[in-house]
């Protein structure tokens, strides 16, 4: 009896003294007692505690960052507690296990252990329990951007925080509604629900609730270009992020006004609001922070064409990401890097950017990054007329473009597959490409790229002696440029059709050309779905261009 005695209260010594080196930070001396007590309580079968025990050992491993061992002992304190019918213990380790899943991006599984925690919480009519893990399932459908469901589940918290009368976490789930809102680009409900979240926060004082809202409804101002109350707004909530002592949000802050200065084309002091933005997340030791901000300036050099600077940032920001794992902003920033060099005709600088992008996008599975980097790298070799390797990186841009369901990418693949073909004279496989591409830009309302389809269309027509047809279609051409006032552009249409009249001959020419002027005065232009000059607009140009020179 004395021995079971001395076991019981050597366990229970155990059990404090691995909690308190846990509360020390001393996570060795306490994994060691925990991990003894659990012994004797194994040996006692006191399921109780042994439940306990492996709670404890499970939040020493996490704080170790141990994600796998945590799992481990948050496992086998779910079985115990199950064994012994005690509810909320098991639905505390089903949360915790919910909240291990989510950090490591495993949103399926934390939806389900929160799930099964919320069912806990109904039973028995735990509103207060439902609410909190309501909570956490609306988050995890944000992350995995099922915006509508999330709303749903919001809405769902909110009520249960109204009938428990607690008003601040009623204001979250507004809060975090219209966040939602705002990311579907709906800035009228956005701006209702962020409304009735601020005022429910200004009667109960809660300051950091107040500084949330007015980053959103100083969001909201950003996108429709006020810029004014964009700025107003933004000042507030980092006034409201000081006085909260919330620094990083605090630096945030001076990178949203920067963006605002960007778009205004205020690029200095938007460099100057980006530089302390920059200093403060240095000195808090914010890497992704530094790597976005370093990422930012560098767009502005790119934007002032200060490229040296650019790809500074960038690499700055790349190598602060290789540091973080982060292989998808890695295989991005390379891309930027790559399209400099593109736009600079230094093709051996960007060939191996872009390959190495396009590596890291294919591991990664990122299907828009892999067609980005096949059609950049596409660009390259059609330039340098290596067709055969152009053609490849087409054909395998246009597989992802597809799969992705990007109609302008597609669209943009077709017509420079078709220029590869009209480069090489094969005028049917060019005609295929350019007529499978102009539907698309149809579908984009990309007119500027219909007219440059027209008038390959055209050429190759004018080659095959379908001469009335690619006469009208420089005719069009011709009034959409005259109608933008794309004067370079209608000097090179015009150019071409005298070179049309010096080949056809005057009287061959303009029969031809009266025929196509009649039909558009009376049809005005179409492309698709879309009338880009009326009949009577159609008469008033052709009467201008054509008859009152």
């Amino acid at each position: 009896m004395q021995e079971d005695t001395d076991s019981q209260t050597r366990a229970e010594t155990l059990f404090y003294i691995g909690q308190i080196a846990k509360l020390k930070g001393n996570t060795t001396q306490s994994a060691h007692n925990l991990q003894e007590a659990a012994q004797l309580y194994q040996r006692e079968k006191n399921i109780a505690r042994l439940a306990a025990c492996h709670q404890h050992l499970a939040e020493v491993y996490l704080i170790e960052e141990n994600r796998q061992n945590a799992y481990n002992h948050y496992q086998r304190s779910l079985e115990y507690f199950q064994d012994i019918k005690d509810t909320r213990g098991e639905q505390i380790i089903l949360d915790q296990l919910g909240q291990l899943a989510k950090a490591q991006h495993k949103l399926v599984d934390a939806q389900a252990y929160f799930e099964r925690s919320m069912a806990i919480c109904n039973a028995p009519g735990d509103r207060i329990g439902n609410a909190r893990t309501l909570m956490e399932i609306a988050r995890l459908q944000e992350m995995q951007k099922k915006w509508l469901e999330a709303i749903d589940t919001y809405e769902q918290v909110a009520e249960n925080y109204r009938k428990l009368n607690n008003p601040i976490a009623f204001a979250t789930a507004y809060q975090h509604m219209g966040a939602i809102y705002l990311q579907l680009n709906d800035l009228a409900h956005a701006r209702v629900h962020l409304q009735n979240a601020h005022q429910i926060f200004e009667e109960n004082e809660h300051r950091a609730g107040l500084a949330e809202v007015y980053e959103l409804l100083a969001k909201i101002h950003h996108r429709q270009k006020e810029w004014e109350l964009a700025m107003e707004n933004y000042h507030q909530a980092q006034e409201l992020f000081h006085d909260t002592k919330q620094e990083s949000r605090y630096a945030e802050i001076f990178a949203q006004i920067a963006r605002v200065y960007q778009e205004m084309g205020e690029t200095d002091r938007a460099l100057e609001l980006f530089e302390k933005a920059l200093a403060i997340n240095e000195r808090l030791g914010e890497s992704p922070g530094v790597a976005r901000i370093f990422e930012e300036i560098g767009d502005i050099y790119q934007q002032r064409e200060d490229l040296s600077y650019a790809i500074d940032m960038y690499r700055n920001a790349m190598s602060l990401k290789e540091n973080l794992n982060n292989q998808l902003g890695v295989a991005e920033l390379l891309s930027k890097i790559g399209n400099i060099y593109k736009t600079h005709l230094d093709w051996e600088k960007t060939v191996p950017c872009f390959e190495q992008a396009l590596d890291i996008f294919t591991k990664l599975g990122n299907v828009r990054g892999m067609a980005f980097c096949h059609n950049s790298l596409a660009f390259v070799y059609h330039a340098q007329k290596s067709w055969d390797i152009a053609r490849h990186h087409y054909v395998e841009a246009l597989k992802n473009f597809e799969a992705s369901n990007d109609f302008q990418g597609m669209a943009e693949v077709n017509f420079n597959l078709g220029n590869v073909f009209h480069d090489l004279g094969d005028w049917e496989r060019a005609l295929n490409r350019y007529n499978t591409a102009l539907p698309l830009f149809e579908e984009t309302g990309d007119f500027f790229n219909i007219s440059q389809v027209l008038g390959n269309l055209s050429s190759i027509e004018f080659e095959q002696k379908t001469h009335t047809s690619a006469i009208a279609k420089q005719v069009e051409i011709l009034l959409y440029f005259q109608k933008n006032q794309q004067t370079q552009m209608v000097e090179k249409v015009l150019a071409n059709l005298v070179s049309c009249h010096q080949e056809l001959g005057a009287d061959t020419f303009q029969q031809l050309l009266a025929t196509c002027l009649e039909e558009l005065m009376q049809n005005g232009v179409q492309w698709g779905k879309n009338e880009i000059i009326s009949p009577e607009s159609a008469t008033e140009m052709i009467d201008k261009i054509f008859y009152n020179n």
